[in-house]
């Protein structure tokens, strides 16, 4: 909060709120267990770097910040892909434009 001020923190501190509630979104409606362990290890990722970055913050350095972005892309992603309706609906969605005939 030294460098980046009172809107620098709210704003960090919304982004933290946001990943926490996709997590726990994401986490208890994807029945695939790897997947389920692919979102667990991105969000043990991201709270290492929240951890850390109480102490240190790195996302003016861009060598960091790619991972932590990173990992937030993947988490969206994931919800893109599965968050509506589940992964049933994922693949359902995959075998109906697969059993179409080419035109």
């Amino acid at each position: 909060m030294a460098e980046e001020g009172i809107l620098g923190f709210v704003g960090f501190f919304s982004i933290v709120v946001a990943v926490f509630v996709l997590f726990f979104k994401l986490y208890y409606t994807i029945k695939e267990r790897d997947l389920r362990i692919i979102v667990l290890s991105v969000f043990l990722g991201l709270v290492t770097y929240f951890v850390h970055g109480a102490m240190n913050d790195f996302l003016d350095t861009d060598k960091a910040a790619v991972p932590f972005w990173g990992f937030i892309a993947v988490l969206v992603a994931i919800d893109l892909q599965y968050g509506k309706g589940g992964s049933e609906l994922g693949k359902e969605a995959a075998t109906s434009v697969s059993d179409t005939p080419a035109a």
